[in-house]
């Protein structure tokens, strides 16, 4: 199994409910580059929809 073989990157075909889980509550990442080019301030807590919106993106 891969890293593109899990449900959080749209595979349907396994089942992976844990690792869909600790992705959506731990690896999402949003940073201002222009502003913190060290990636040190991690956004989504502070943009919800905008780190919302550009997951779904990713998984259109």
């Amino acid at each position: 199994m891969g890293w593109s073989d899990i449900g959080v990157y749209g595979n349907n075909f396994y089942v992976t409910p844990n690792i869909d889980a600790l992705a959506e509550i731990g690896s999402i990442q949003l940073f201002d580059l222009r502003d913190d080019p060290g990636e040190q301030i991690n956004l989504v807590k502070r943009e919800p929809e905008k780190a919302k919106s550009l997951l779904a993106e990713l998984h259109a």
